[in-house]
């Protein structure tokens, strides 16, 4: 399973148009539940920053270790906050990269 954590409707659609589907949250709380509650394994988690309380879920996570196997994917547009996660779920054991949202979904639209 897939969980895309992202504020906008626009990015989950286009989310859906690149993989066909994904489990998806749209704050900080719904991002804890999902992985909470989630009954499946959980192979790759999308993460924005803003709108969701990134830093926030970041640290939640470093602590919790939520599916900890899962492929960690940055694609927020706020750098310095990207930054800021990406090193909190490293410290915490997690495989973590950055990467835009237009080339995760290869949309060359949203480049």
């Amino acid at each position: 399973m897939i969980l895309l954590v992202d504020d906008c409707p626009r990015r989950h659609a286009a989310f859906d148009r690149a993989f066909g589907g994904h489990a998806g949250a749209q704050d900080f709380a719904s991002a804890i539940i999902a992985m909470s509650e989630s009954r499946w394994l959980i192979a790759a988690i999308y993460l924005d920053h803003d709108g969701v309380d990134g830093d926030l879920l970041a640290e939640w996570m470093a602590q919790l270790r939520p599916h900890p196997y899962a492929k960690i994917v940055i694609h927020s547009s706020n750098y310095v906050g990207s930054i800021k996660m990406r090193d909190t779920l490293r410290a915490a054991g997690y495989d973590v990269e950055m990467k835009a949202f237009a080339e995760v979904v290869a949309d060359e639209a949203l480049m």
